[in-house]
């Protein structure tokens, strides 16, 4: 809504609408990185639920196994590129790999097993 122009400053909905998310990310209902597109998504569409909106999302029916799939994946898509740079590399793959599991997991564990197992392919 920003970036596209889609509102002006004077055309923000009300805060009241918005104070579900505000509390549920305060609450830790809601993971940091699933506010913004929750928050972008209660502007720019008026007739988007926010308390809908303020809802965690449904962790995938074995989330370890999803982390270690989406892992797995990136990593062999990093092996072949081996950059002098290995938190370049990290970085990377963890952006890849938060694509799948972003607002359900914590980025910090994904990342920690990301660099567990390029530290493995060295």
């Amino acid at each position: 809504w920003r970036r596209r122009g889609v509102l002006g400053p004077r055309e923000l909905p009300p805060a009241a609408r918005l104070a579900p998310l505000v509390a549920a990310l305060d609450e830790g209902r809601i993971r940091p990185e699933a506010f913004e597109p929750a928050f972008d998504r209660a502007v720019s569409d008026p007739a988007a639920d926010p308390d809908a909106l303020a809802a965690p999302p449904d962790p995938p029916p074995d989330a370890a196994a999803e982390v270690a799939s989406a892992v797995a994946t990136v990593v062999a898509q990093a092996t072949p590129r081996k950059r002098r740079d290995h938190g370049a590399l990290e970085r990377w793959a963890l952006g890849l790999a938060m694509r799948r599991l972003r607002g359900v997991v914590d980025p910090r564990d994904v990342a920690a097993k990301i660099a567990e197992q390029l530290g493995r392919e060295r």
